[in-house]
């Protein structure tokens, strides 16, 4: 099979990254609102804000990891 998934490893490492990418992003964006609400002068929408920019930085963080772990192994 050729193209951009070239077996089952590869394959298996982005569905598991992929999933662990977006239950870290959801734990980030968790743990980010909750520290934000202990500051009362920071507006909801703005907590919001910050909380989901460090829920998307989360997210790309393990994302580059598993290409990482995926370009290593490929090797």
């Amino acid at each position: 099979m050729n193209g951009l998934l070239l077996n089952k490893q590869q394959l298996l490492l982005i569905v598991v990254g992929t999933i662990f990418g977006i239950f870290a992003a959801l734990v980030a964006f968790v743990n980010a609102f909750d520290g934000y609400s202990h500051f009362p002068n920071i507006p909801k929408t703005k907590r919001m804000q910050m909380s989901l920019s460090i829920a998307i930085g989360a997210f790309i963080i393990i994302t580059a990891i598993t290409m990482i772990v995926m370009l290593i192994l490929n090797q």
